[in-house]
């Protein structure tokens, strides 16, 4: 059994922390699961509906951070589950650390969904 120091250096983080592997073969403090999931659940999408809707993020004082438009609820929220560390992904990574709850209205279409939000 290696330890982590043992490993290479991990491509997204520079020299890896821990001994749970990421698929890169690299030990990665990165790789330790979504925090989306570790957040709203593992099954949390599972009842999202696929419809086009208005969705919500709500801090934990209540206080709304961000309202967004999908033509798939469950499509579009399952992004901010597969959130990384690079730049281009960091307002989603934050925006899920920040969120404490998920609120989202339905709509008839993106349309409706659009000039709703």
């Amino acid at each position: 059994m290696s330890v982590a120091s043992d490993l290479p250096k991990c491509a997204g983080r520079g020299s890896c922390a821990e001994e749970k592997l990421c698929g890169r073969g690299h030990a990665c403090e990165h790789e330790q699961g979504p925090l989306f999931d570790t957040k709203f659940g593992a099954d949390f999408l599972a009842g999202v509906p696929t419809k086009p809707g208005v969705y919500r993020f709500y801090a934990v004082e209540g206080a709304l951070l961000y309202v967004g438009k999908a033509t798939s609820l469950r499509g579009r929220l399952g992004q901010y589950r597969t959130a990384g560390r690079k730049k281009k992904e960091r307002k989603r990574r934050a925006l899920v650390n920040a969120a404490a709850r998920i609120e989202w209205d339905v709509c008839d279409s993106a349309l409706a969904a659009a000039l709703r939000a």
